[in-house]
């Protein structure tokens, strides 16, 4: 059930990650400011624990809630990520996604 426009207030945790579709595409994170401050806070805490993997609950303006998992990596390790395109005709170096994400 999609909730009408006034079901969502700036304290609810809605988070929508956009990826990119293709190269050069933009990217989009948008939210309430309550959804925005718990990413900052998933963010902050990544980055204090690298190579923890840290997850939040947030949820889509659907009311569906999803995990946002946010983990702070090496350059070694980005290098051998495939890249997060959603358009898999961009993604031609077919590498395998890391045990941490595939297990999430």
């Amino acid at each position: 059930m999609v909730p009408d426009e006034q079901s969502w207030h700036d304290t609810d945790s809605i988070v929508h990650v956009h990826a990119q579709r293709s190269y050069h595409m933009p990217a989009f994170i948008i939210g309430t400011r309550a959804g925005l401050e718990q990413l900052r806070a998933l963010l902050d805490a990544a980055l204090a624990a690298p190579d923890t993997t840290t997850e939040a609950t947030l949820f889509c303006t659907d009311g569906e809630g999803y995990g946002l998992h946010v983990r702070c990596c090496t350059g070694r390790e980005i290098d051998r990520m495939p890249t997060g395109y959603t358009d898999k005709e961009m993604c031609p170096q077919n590498r395998p996604w890391p045990s941490w994400m595939r297990n999430a």
